[in-house]
């Protein structure tokens, strides 16, 4: 799992996966002035173009939309996709937590929600 972070609530985060024993790593971080992700590893730093990433992810989607679509659709949408700006906006009711879709992270069978589960 990838998350991030705000520097504001780092501190924060840590002392939470700490106290539960989840193990985590930093991998890297954001440079917001230039859509880049610099991961780090011992004396190995790799720089990831946001963009770039995201038009090879954008075509694997394109040609199952070609498959799915017959109109003329999928096209249209690889042309303007990139020109949008990806903004989120979420309902004023969302919490963001396991709990309010009545799930539990320790759970150890079937999610009533869900086909899925922990062993």
């Amino acid at each position: 799992m990838v998350i991030q972070v705000s520097d504001k609530h780092k501190e924060e985060l840590l002392a939470l996966l700490e106290n539960e024993g989840i193990g985590f790593a930093k991998i890297g971080y954001p440079t917001p002035n230039n859509r880049s992700l610099v991961i780090k590893s011992n004396e190995q730093e790799y720089t990831f173009d946001i963009n770039e990433l995201r038009s090879v992810w954008y075509n694997t989607s394109y040609q199952l939309d070609c498959k799915q679509s017959f109109n003329g659709c999928a096209e249209q949408r690889k042309d303007n996709y990139g020109k949008q700006p990806l903004k989120l906006q979420f309902a004023s009711t969302f919490k963001g937590t396991l709990e309010s879709y009545g799930v539990s992270a320790d759970r150890r069978e079937k999610n009533r929600r869900s086909c899925c589960y922990y062993p």
